[in-house]
């Protein structure tokens, strides 16, 4: 599903767009106003990445479609890079306050 052959980089970048905004906002969801904890940041990357495998898992029921590991993966830097940024972000703030 990755190599499309007239915009090759459009499925990566909605695969990584996707996960990275899922997981950006899912991390802030359940920090809240809460002091930053590495649980926080664990929990989102764990929900975000069981939803990516869960969503390639579906396409298996999807008729011309077909599960694949490598949108999994690009999913899953997207949540990676998502992450980090938003460690980032929550201490940079807590430093602020």
């Amino acid at each position: 599903s990755v190599g499309d052959a007239k915009f090759p980089l459009v499925p990566i970048v909605y695969h990584f767009s996707v996960f990275f905004l899922f997981s950006f906002f899912l991390f802030f969801l359940v920090k809240g106003k809460n002091e930053m904890k590495f649980g926080y940041a664990i929990f989102a990357l764990l929900i975000s990445l069981f939803y990516a495998i869960l969503d390639e898992f579906h396409l298996s029921f999807v008729p011309l479609r077909s599960p694949s590991f490598d949108d999994v993966l690009i999913d899953l830097i997207g949540i990676s890079f998502s992450i980090f940024i938003s460690i980032f972000i929550s201490k940079k703030s807590m430093q602020l306050n």
